[in-house]
């Protein structure tokens, strides 16, 4: 049989709880870890190679070359080792598709919006870009290799084939995007760069053409087609494949996919800021249907909590009173908001005498205008300092599960979502032990008034026709309002609050706290506002003014 490890069972530790996917090398399971409590992704090398050298020296290679690069956007590892004669290696699990999975979807290819394109692969140009500054080749650069997390960040993934710069160059990867070099090395000939970083970023322009496009740069009815139109065959153009992508973007791709290693860009940054600047001249018409750009009308989700009617007045009133005892006494803090009706942030409470807001359509979040981006700054962790400054300010119920996250050039990089200017740190938390996929992301800003301006240009820009309740899962951006202790007597806290759909379609709420420069974004990987909002309410996420 397979001899896979069994599902509810424990390995080296870990509880096994289902089988993610398999490939030549291993097969990766979705596993929980003790300590540090935490769901890991757990690689174990595939049954059948347990025996083989050459298979077990590369599955312990891929643990040394992942362990020397560390980059935000390359999938960090956890640990490794063998267990009853089995290599393994853990990994963070990402909960996203890959791009591929993205891309070829059930109804058909959906092609990324140009600007989405660039601006999902910058981080993985700068991913490999890191990798060849630190001696290393990845050797599988494809889109099946490009994994999103739940808010639609990026990471490159798989180092199973990786080796140093200058190792011999073997026939190994995804045929779709091996560059020529390789190809010829592998049947005995000589190329002068057969073992480099070209070979890396020829597969990265093809990746950026297969983002644009829905192909792969060569296709044919057999491998050996392939294969000779990597060799033979002229670069195809984006624009015949896509009307209405700019002629100067054919010029890109054929500089990146060039037979001549020497000819291709410098580095997978430089190609993808050509493309940049290509790309300026798009026009209107290529707005294109994916869903990870697009902003949805928000819609109240299945099970949705209604308006209390009259008749249940006193049922919410007792609820209210008993939901301040509970979380009062348990926490410290009364965590219903006082104003604005139970479950509703005080902004939303209407001037009307009936308390009721006048029925409307349902509101569409304005989604911040982003202009197609040019990669000239890497994402980058906060400095340790702000990090160490950022981290004093978390609540105690999530610091511990928190991990560093990625700045670049002054901006939060935000899954696709909501770029914030002037960010100098981030953390990203999961949230997902009930498995929703839940997370929380802290970012800290040199000021309060640099964090006023950043929500006001980006979460603010993009809801400000958003008058609904958040309760009810329709749009809603205003302040909130608590008071803590015992009946909710103690101090208050207020601060700025927006429960929306982000333009990735998933669920968010957006708060600070006033007087603490921290921005604070709730992820929840679906549509579901209420939800997302509902564990807003019951749990105590915000930020510390001084850290207690």
């Amino acid at each position: 049989m397979d001899n896979l490890l069994p599902l509810g069972g424990t390995f080296a530790g870990f509880h096994v709880e289902a089988l993610v996917g398999r490939g030549g090398m291993g097969v990766v399971y979705r596993a929980r870890q003790q300590a540090p409590a935490r769901t890991v992704a757990l690689k174990v090398l595939a049954p059948a190679l347990d025996g083989d050298g050459p298979a077990r020296r590369r599955f312990l290679a891929e643990i040394d070359l992942l362990a020397a690069v560390e980059h935000p956007h390359i999938v960090p590892i956890y640990g490794a080792g063998e267990t009853d004669g089995r290599l393994w290696l853990t990994m963070r699990l990402l909960e996203g598709p890959s791009l591929r999975a993205l891309i070829e979807r059930r109804d058909g290819r959906r092609p990324l919006r140009p600007e989405r394109a660039i601006e999902l692969l910058a981080p993985i140009a700068s991913a490999i870009d890191a990798i060849h500054e630190a001696g290393l080749v990845h050797g599988d650069v494809g889109p099946a290799n490009v994994l999103l997390d739940a808010h639609g960040e990026p990471y490159l993934a798989d180092f199973g084939i990786a080796r140093r710069l200058g190792a011999p160059a073997e026939r190994l990867g995804t045929l779709a995007y091996l560059a020529p070099e390789r190809i010829v090395a592998d049947d005995g000939g000589s190329t002068p760069d057969a073992g480099g970083a070209a070979g890396d970023r020829y597969a990265f322009a093809g990746l950026l053409l297969y983002a644009l496009t829905g192909r792969p740069p060569f296709e044919g009815p057999t491998p050996d087609d392939v294969l000779r139109a990597h060799l033979e065959a002229p670069p195809p153009t984006a624009t015949s494949r896509r009307p209405g992508l700019p002629t100067r973007l054919d010029v890109v791709i054929a500089r990146g996919l060039a037979k001549d290693p020497a000819a291709r860009y410098g580095s997978a940054t430089e190609l993808l800021a050509a493309a940049g600047d290509a790309l300026a001249t798009e026009t209107p018409s290529l707005a294109s249907s994916d869903p990870t750009a697009a902003t949805r009308p928000l819609r109240a989700p299945a099970g949705a909590r209604r308006r209390s009617t009259p008749g249940g007045l006193a049922t919410a009133v007792l609820g209210l009173v008993v939901a301040l005892l509970v979380t009062g006494w348990t926490f410290g803090f009364g965590l219903v908001p006082v104003a604005g009706g139970l479950g509703l942030p005080a902004a939303a409470r209407s001037s009307d005498p009936s308390g009721e807001r006048t029925p409307g359509a349902t509101p569409r979040p304005t989604p911040t205008p982003s202009p197609t981006p040019t990669p000239t700054a890497s994402p980058r962790l906060g400095s340790a300092e702000d990090v160490a400054r950022l981290r004093v300010l978390l609540p105690d119920a999530v610091r511990n599960a928190c991990q560093s996250d990625a700045v670049a050039g002054g901006a939060l990089v935000t899954g696709g979502d909501v770029a914030t200017p002037d960010a100098v740190a981030a953390v990203a938390c999961p949230l997902d032990a009930d498995g929703t996929g839940l997370s929380v992301r802290y970012v800290l800003f040199a000021s309060t008034a640099t964090l006023e301006d950043a929500w006001a240009a980006t979460v603010g820009r993009a809801t400000r026709d958003a008058h609904g309740r958040c309760e009810a899962g329709t749009a809603f951006a205003g302040r909130w309002q608590q008071r803590g202790g015992l009946l909710g007597l103690g101090p208050e806290r207020t601060g700025r609050i927006a429960c929306w759909l982000g333009r990735n379609g998933h669920a968010r709420v957006d708060w600070t706290l006033d007087g603490v420069p921290v921005l604070v974004t709730l992820h929840r990987p679906d549509e579901d506002v209420a939800a997302a909002y509902a564990v807003w309410s019951r749990e105590d996420l915000s930020p510390r003014p001084s850290g207690g």
